[in-house]
This record gives C-alpha cells, sequence and structure tokens, in this order.
C-alpha cells in the first residue's frame, strides 16, 4: 500500500500536537474521511456531511463522546487545510455548540445516536398497544435527504395503527418539539373525525408541543438522558392522554 508524503507528514504534525492520544486518533480519523463519499445503488456520489464524518469517526474509534468529536471536527474544518502553519494552535477545546448554525450537523447525530440506540424499543405499552420507537429513513438516506424526522408507532393486535411524528431538537424560536399523533386506519380516522373534531374524515388525533430544551452538550450520557426525557414527555402528554380513545373506537366498532 502506497502512502503519500502528504499523509505521513500530517500524521507527524498532529502526532506533535498537544493533545490527548484519542483526540490525535480523532483528528487523523477525520483527515483520512477528507475525500470520502456516500453512494446512491445509481453510482452517483455524495460528499459526507459533517454529521456523517462524525457518526463515523464514532464507529471507528467508539468514544461515546459527541461533544469532544464535534469540537474536533469544528477544530479540523478551520485548521485541516493548514495543518503545517505555525499559525495553528497546539490545543483543541471544547467548544460551545452552535445549534443555529449547525442545526443540520447536530440533527444528524441525534438521528444515527437515535437509530443506533432506540429504534424498535418499546416506551410505552397500554393494554397491549405497544409503543415503539422508529425513524422515517436510515442514517445514510436522512444524510441524503437532509430530513431527520422521528417516529413512535404502536404496535398492536387489537388497536388500529397510528404513529406519532416529531424532531429531535426544538424549534428554534420557540424552544419547543412539535409532534403529530396520525391516525393510519380509515374507519378509526372517520370515527375521530365523527367522535371528537367537527365531523368527516380526521386523521389526526393530536398535535401539540413539548417545551424542551436543547441538550447542554453531546456526549453519549447527556443524550441518553435527553432522548429519555423527551420520550417521557411525549408519552405523557401525547400519548396517554388520547388512551381512551382507542377503547371507546373498539367499543364502537363492537356494537357494529
Amino acid at each position: 500500500m502506497k502512502i503519500s508524503l502528504n499523509s505521513l507528514l500530517t500524521e507527524a504534525v498532529i502526532d506533535n500536537l498537544n493533545i490527548s492520544k484519542m483526540d490525535k486518533a480523532i483528528l487523523k480519523s477525520f483527515h483520512l474521511l477528507r475525500g470520502e463519499k456516500n453512494y446512491l445503488p445509481s453510482g452517483k456520489e455524495f460528499n459526507l456531511t459533517v454529521a456523517d464524518k462524525i457518526m463515523k469517526v464514532e464507529e471507528m474509534l467508539n468514544t461515546g463522546d459527541y461533544q469532544r468529536l464535534y469540537s474536533i471536527s469544528k477544530f479540523y474544518e478551520k485548521y485541516g487545510n493548514i495543518l503545517f502553519n505555525d499559525v495553528v494552535p497546539d490545543i483543541i477545546e471544547d467548544i460551545d455548540i452552535d445549534f443555529v448554525g449547525d442545526r443540520e450537523v447536530i440533527e444528524g447525530i441525534l438521528h444515527s445516536f437515535f437509530y443506533k440506540n432506540y429504534r424498535n424499543k418499546e416506551i410505552y405499552n397500554y393494554k397491549g398497544n405497544s409503543w415503539v420507537l422508529d425513524t422515517m429513513l436510515t442514517p445514510f438516506e436522512a444524510s441524503l435527504e437532509e430530513s431527520f424526522g422521528l417516529l413512535i408507532q404502536n404496535n398492536s393486535e387489537v388497536y388500529p395503527p397510528c404513529s406519532i411524528f416529531f424532531d429531535s431538537l426544538p424549534n428554534k424560536s420557540t424552544n419547543k418539539i412539535g409532534a403529530d399523533f396520525v391516525i393510519q386506519d380509515d374507519e378509526f380516522a372517520e370515527f375521530n373525525g365523527e367522535k371528537y373534531k367537527d365531523g368527516g374524515y380526521d386523521e389526526t388525533i393530536n398535535s401539540d408541543w413539548v417545551d424542551f430544551n436543547y441538550p447542554k452538550d453531546l456526549k453519549d450520557e447527556t443524550l441518553r438522558k435527553y432522548f429519555n426525557e423527551l420520550f417521557n414527555k411525549i408519552v405523557n402528554k401525547v400519548i396517554k392522554p388520547n388512551d381512551y380513545k382507542f377503547d371507546e373506537f373498539l367499543n364502537y366498532m363492537n356494537q357494529q
């Protein structure tokens, strides 16, 4: 295997930085990924997003610290092209997360974290009506589509299918996360419209806002606490108050 002089020099420069061995490994990994692409089955290629690179480095090194990966990615973004210049600082400090400017990057990280740690996990069960976490797209698809929506869907042999769609980050102007509770059964939608709305077919059981702040950082334990609190709020504010509607619908159908 051929190793370019540029690669050797870069490794040497990074090794001389006053940072930990792990930070050096992370920085080298970002450098290795600088030209990597994503490919569609058709062969069309796309540059990796910053979030893609962060998640790939996490897969390579298993740091469990997305905050550090984010900080080092910003360092590499700023200094990666001038690593041989004397003005490059030799210490990489953790930085505050720019949730507005880097929203797409953070959403990509959270979507991949959710996909890896929570997908297909049950978070609530009411009389056999099991509510399970999922995503609308894989991380690869979400990155290409720039669409990072999450969902909770029920799994039941008795109750009709429904889904709750929500984002991983609060709305930047309200500090709230919207949750849309949507019916995926025509008979239940008809019943819902006639019984609880103004009549007629209505697929929406409820649309609500959940008060929620940004995570304080992107460390593994912080993100687990962040998601667990978000799931609990959605269950308590969006799902539980509407449990009775499923029972009333079944009673209605049994009387037909």
